[in-house]
Formats: C-alpha cells, sequence, structure tokens
C-alpha cells in the first residue's frame, strides 16, 4: 500500500485506490470497508475531521469505547447496498471522493410499506429490484427520493431514512455515523447556520 504526499499532506491517492480495488475485489462485485483509523491506514484519521456540521457525541467518551462508525469505503461500478436503516438510528454523511453514487431514500413515514418483521425479529426491507408483492403489499405507496452524488459531493441522511446506494462508477467515499446532538433537544435555528 502506497501512500503519497498531496496537498494535505499524507493520503491515498487514486491509484492507491484503483490497486486495493484490484487486491481485495479481484473478480467478483463486492465493497471493501474498514474503520481505517484501527485497520489499514492510521495515517487517515489525522485528516479527518467532520467539523462543527457534523458534531459527533460518541466523541464524548474514551477511543477505546467509541463504536466503529467512521468508514472507508472503495466500491467497483455496480456494487449495491441493499435498502437499510443505520446502525443505532443515527445520522449518516457520505463525502464521494471517486466516482458516482445514486442514492434511492425514503422518509420514515414510507417504513411502513418498505419494512417487516422477519425471522427471528430481524428487520427485512424490500428488495428494491425484485420487490417480493405478497410480504410488501403496500410497496408503491413509499415514494423514493433518488439523487446522483458526485465526486466533490456530500450527502447528509438523517436517522430512520430507509436508503439504497449503487456505484455507478468505481467509487471512493468517506462516511460517518455520528451520534448527534438533536435527540437530545440541542437545536439550532435554521436562520443560524451560516
Amino acid at each position: 500500500m502506497a501512500l503519497l504526499p498531496d496537498e494535505i499532506g499524507r493520503a491515498p491517492t487514486v491509484a492507491w485506490a484503483n490497486a486495493m480495488l484490484r487486491e481485495r475485489v479481484p473478480d467478483e462485485l463486492g465493497m471493501i470497508t474498514w474503520r481505517y483509523d484501527e485497520d489499514d491506514l492510521p495515517e487517515l484519521r489525522a485528516h479527518f475531521d467532520p467539523g462543527e456540521h457534523f458534531k459527533d457525541l460518541f466523541k464524548i467518551v474514551p477511543p477505546s469505547m467509541q463504536p466503529p462508525f467512521e468508514w472507508l469505503f472503495l466500491g467497483p461500478r455496480g456494487v449495491q447496498t441493499r435498502l437499510h436503516v443505520d446502525v443505532w438510528h443515527t445520522d449518516a454523511w457520505l463525502a464521494q471522493i471517486r466516482g458516482r453514487k445514486r442514492f434511492v431514500l425514503f422518509h420514515p413515514a414510507h417504513r411502513k410499506y418498505l419494512e417487516r418483521e422477519g425471522e427471528q425479529g430481524h428487520l427485512e426491507f424490500v428488495d428494491l429490484a425484485n420487490p417480493d408483492r405478497e410480504k410488501f403489499p403496500d410497496f408503491d405507496k413509499a415514494i423514493p427520493i433518488e439523487t446522483v452524488l458526485q465526486p466533490g459531493e456530500t450527502i447528509y441522511l438523517p436517522r430512520k431514512w430507509p436508503h439504497f446506494v449503487e456505484g455507478l462508477d468505481d467509487t471512493s467515499s468517506l462516511a460517518c455515523s455520528p451520534l448527534a446532538t438533536a435527540p437530545f433537544g440541542s437545536r439550532r435555528k435554521a436562520s443560524s447556520i451560516e
């Protein structure tokens, strides 16, 4: 793995990302995901600062107790993440570094059309490409919101919003699911956000 200097210090290059994709996902459609501060890329931790817009209350506990909710995703064209809601119903954001990703989101009020209790009490979501009309008879009532995330753009995913993601190109993304202040009553008026 080669880390080369760039304008912000030491960060992986596009060539490095391509090599990782070839090395770890040779002939199968899959996505590489890891917690880079503990796994392969501890050097990235110094360059990862979501700033005040995505303040994370998980950071008030010691690092050893913080959940692993910061990721670097590398995926080939066509890789998909099934419809889901994020763990612990946290908010999330994803910054697109390379390639494009298509997002399909649904308002939480539409979850009743998209999910059901599956085996062993686990939540089961509809397969958007092949919906089972017997299991999800009201699927067509759910109204999707669709967007394509371009390199350099960031998408915010509010808690409890089901979403599906598809790589339209080979992609690299940074993502985080912070524990936001909103559930605890700390809210700012929209007019105070610069």
